[in-house]
C-alpha cells in the first residue's frame, strides 16, 4: 500500500513539473515518472509473489529488503540530479 501511495504522489509531482516547469523540470519529470512506474511495477510483482507463496502455504519470509532500498536510492539520485541541474543552470 505504501508503494502505491508513493507512486501516486510521484506521478502527481511529475505531472506538475511537466506542466509548469522549464527544461530542467521536464528532465526531472521524466526521472520521477520512471521511478514512479518502477515503483508500481515493483508493487505488482511483490503482490503476486506474496499471493503465490500464501496459496502454496509457504512458511518462507514475505519481506523484501532489496526493492525498497533500490527505490529509495533511485529517488535520492533523481533529487540530487534535479538540484545539480538547477544549480548549474543558475550559475550560467
Amino acid at each position: 500500500m505504501i508503494n502505491f501511495c508513493l507512486s501516486v504522489m510521484l506521478s502527481g509531482l511529475a505531472v506538475g513539473l511537466l506542466n509548469f516547469g522549464d527544461r530542467i523540470a521536464i528532465i526531472a519529470a521524466g526521472m520521477f515518472t520512471a521511478i514512479s512506474m518502477s515503483a508500481m511495477l515493483y508493487s505488482l510483482i511483490v503482490y503476486y509473489w506474496r499471493a503465490r507463496k500464501i496459496r502454496k502455504r509457504d512458511f518462507g519470509p514475505y519481506d523484501d529488503r532489496i526493492g525498497p532500498t533500490f527505490l529509495c536510492f533511485a529517488l535520492c539520485v533523481a533529487l540530487m540530479m534535479n538540484f545539480k541541474l538547477k544549480f548549474r543552470a543558475e550559475q550560467q
